[in-house]
């Protein structure tokens, strides 16, 4: 989990051109410079909706502006019962799902706008409703073509909308929380049910990011504790590993988990900053599977083989969201096998993570060779069962 974090801090801090020389890596060491705490929760929200936002509802709302106005441009000369298809099914199963959303009705307050997205939607299913009348396209195509010059001008500012710089903030960012972050941690901050702050941001910030700013201030001196992960002194025993999944348990409900009912494994602001930065690390794909290469031989492979991985995901996902972490990890060492580098697959130690739960193993070699010839493979759902 610790290798975990460093990953993702330094895909996070990669992922803004920013702040690339505001870290340095070793063999075994990264330092980065404590200014980036600043404004982290930026960085860290930013990395998730540019890497894995490109496949969920928001994003598909957006894409369909291009279409919108080329079929505007032409004046509805050439749309037909497949443009009329494809214009409901986008309606019914992106805008208008994401508008009526408990997601939406959570963010709205964070959107700068007078603009009352659920009224312009709710006129717009009206005139969807309408167009999809039996043959009501050819049996009435002036009347259909004045009200699809509103009905498409009415979509463009509801895209118009989703596209402002607030919600492109904050509303990919909201899903995301529940799609891949909570893969990793769960049950604090802006994932606690209860939590105070529903400006996520700001809550991310507050929880994990001001105790290490407040930690690297203090003098540690006279502390009498220390943590149990790296052995920093801590004043108080205030944090623990139970807002990691399966890895901790909650120290005021389980005592009994503890030896002679006294929990002794608490961590400091900075370890706990780290293990946020666990599904930045891991290697998602949009269906709870995700996959760690845990290389120890130093940083610099650790972060190799596991980009490596990542990147590959990254250019499959768009495709298919049912693509296989064990596809993005075979295809990953073919490539770099191609390019000259020479990492064997097999022998390394390998963690995934499918239905909330965490598997250790490493990969013999023979199943190493396996892999890798499967990617080379296509099958299809008749095969997969998917």
């Amino acid at each position: 989990m610790e290798n975990a974090g460093i990953v993702g801090l330094m895909r996070i801090l990669k992922n803004d051109p920013r702040y690339l020389n505001s870290y340095s890596m070793s063999e075994s060491a990264v330092k980065f410079d404590p200014k980036v705490l600043d404004n982290f929760s930026d960085l860290y929200f930013k990395f998730f909706i540019k890497n894995y936002g490109q496949v969920i509802r928001y994003s598909k709302i957006i894409n369909e502006e291009n279409w919108l106005r080329t079929l505007e441009d032409k004046d509805f000369r050439e749309f037909d019962e497949k443009d009329l298809k494809r214009l409901t099914d986008w309606f019914d199963n992106i805008v208008k799902y994401s508008a009526n959303s408990a997601s939406y009705k959570k963010v709205i307050k964070f959107i700068n706008s007078d603009f009352d997205v659920k009224a312009e939607v709710k006129s717009c299913n009206k005139k969807i409703r309408t167009l999809n009348k039996k043959n009501f396209l050819t049996k009435n195509s002036d009347e259909a073509k004045e009200i699809l010059q509103k009905l498409i001008n009415q979509l463009l500012k509801i895209i118009e909308y989703f596209s402002t710089s607030q919600a492109k903030k904050y509303f990919p960012a909201k899903t995301l929380n529940y799609i891949i972050i909570n893969k990793a941690w769960n049950g604090v901050s802006f994932l606690n049910p209860q939590t105070k702050n529903l400006d996520f941001y700001e809550d991310y910030q507050n929880y994990f990011v001001v105790p290490v700013q407040e930690y690297l201030q203090e003098d540690h001196a006279k502390d009498k504790y220390v943590c149990s992960t790296c052995g920093r002194p801590v004043k108080k025993l205030k944090y623990s590993y139970g807002f990691i999944n399966n890895m901790g348990y909650d120290l005021n409900k389980k005592t009994s988990n503890a030896w002679n009912f006294k929990n002794d494994l608490y961590i400091c602001p900075i370890c706990q900053f780290l293990y946020s930065l666990i599904p930045a690390g891991f290697t998602y794909n949009m269906r709870g599977q995700g996959i760690f290469i845990n290389e120890n031989s130093s940083i610099r492979n650790l972060q190799g083989k596991n980009d490596l991985v990542f990147s590959n995901m990254m250019r499959k996902i768009s495709d298919s969201t049912r693509t296989s972490p064990y596809r993005a990890l075979s295809a990953a060492f073919k490539d770099e096998e191609a390019s000259g580098q020479h990492a064997p697959l097999g022998n390394i130690q390998l963690i995934t993570y499918d239905t909330d739960h965490y598997n250790f193993q490493i990969v013999p070699i023979v199943a190493s060779k396996v892999l890798t010839k499967a990617v080379e493979h296509t099958y299809n759902m008749k095969q997969t069962g998917e």
